[in-house]
């Protein structure tokens, strides 16, 4: 028996080899040897013809010796050879994300960690049907897709059912309206007390304001009372005086020359050691100047006629300003 077996060997794109081996040679080594041939880092798919003409597959290094033994040894031992494609790495990511590997854990994907837990939180705050819906999907898929999730789940309830009740509760209470009244109620309340408190003190700080304006107005308007008062009772004593004096005999006016007295005022003068001269004119009574306002006023029932005569001889006839100072003096002193 010869030491070395020839093998013709075929591969899958078509191209042959033909070399020379050592029969105890071992499978691993005539399986690296091919690889560095072709050249491929794939794995490599062994197959061998035997006596009766049929295709053996070849994987271990005892099954490559017992086709070695089996062969002639004269006779060239074909063997077919098929790479084995790897299939790409996007396609193995997306295996990865998926549940057929009972080996990896389950919820790795982040539509599940992430995703699914916002909506049922999102849908529990503000849509009752959503919320619904999602906890019947989310028990669906888990109990379809990730059985031992959803038994962990199970274990988890029956172990911890108080905690789950409140959750429940919780939930059952965000979806009802009700749950807004509650929380709106106690929110109420405070702001209520806390805007009667705030009036209050403001309340009192504007009444402490108002009365201290009060008190400074009426001390003022006390102070200009008394003033005016004072002022008034001395203009009209001064003018009932004055009224009441007896000229001197020296001091009546001579009829003859009052027609030719001029009337002369001392006006300062605008240019030193000047004066301004006025031609002479007629001397009228007051009481002949305002007969008609004295008339007036005695009609409206101001029957002191000095008094009025003083007044309007004051402010020029104004009857306007002679009625006021009437009526403000009748106020005071019941005139």
């Amino acid at each position: 028996m010869s030491d070395t077996v020839s093998l013709k060997i075929t591969i899958n794109n078509g191209s042959k080899r033909r070399i020379n081996v050592e029969n105890n040679i071992p499978f691993e080594e005539l399986n690296k040897q091919l690889k560095e041939i072709l050249p491929t880092q794939n794995d490599l798919s062994w197959r061998y013809i035997d006596e009766e003409n049929e295709l053996i597959d070849v994987s271990t290094n005892h099954e490559w010796q017992l086709a070695v033994k089996s062969h002639p040894s004269n006779a060239v031992m074909r063997l077919f050879v098929q790479e084995i494609q790897r299939p790409p790495q996007q396609e193995q990511q997306q295996q990865q994300h998926t549940c057929a590997n009972p080996n990896r854990r389950c919820c790795e994907s982040r539509m599940i960690r992430y995703g699914l837990p916002f909506f049922m939180f999102w849908s529990v705050l503000f849509h009752p049907i959503l919320s619904v819906l999602i906890a019947a999907t989310t028990g669906y898929v888990t109990f379809h897709h990730y059985p031992s999730t959803f038994q962990t789940l199970t274990v988890f309830a029956r172990r911890h059912y108080r905690l789950a009740g409140v959750f429940l509760a919780i939930s059952l209470l965000l979806n009802h309206s009700l749950f807004t009244w509650l929380l709106l109620v106690p929110l109420l309340v405070i702001t209520y007390k806390k805007v009667v408190h705030l009036r209050n003190n403001h309340k009192e700080q504007v009444r402490e304001r108002v009365e201290s304006f009060i008190r400074q107005a009426n001390k003022v308007v006390t102070e200009a009372t008394t003033v005016i008062k004072d002022t008034t009772e001395q203009v009209i004593a001064n003018a009932i005086a004055k009224a009441n004096e007896v000229p001197k005999p020296n001091e009546i006016p001579n009829p003859a020359v009052e027609a030719e007295q001029v009337d002369c005022r001392n006006i300062e003068p605008r240019v030193p050691a000047e004066a301004e001269m006025y031609p002479s004119l007629p001397v009228i009574d007051v009481e002949e100047q305002y007969q008609a306002q004295l008339a007036t006023l005695f009609e409206l029932g101001f029957k002191n006629e000095k008094l009025n005569t003083h007044l309007l001889k004051n402010y020029d006839g104004n009857v306007d300003r002679v009625l006021n100072s009437l009526l403000s003096l009748s106020n005071k002193y019941n005139y």
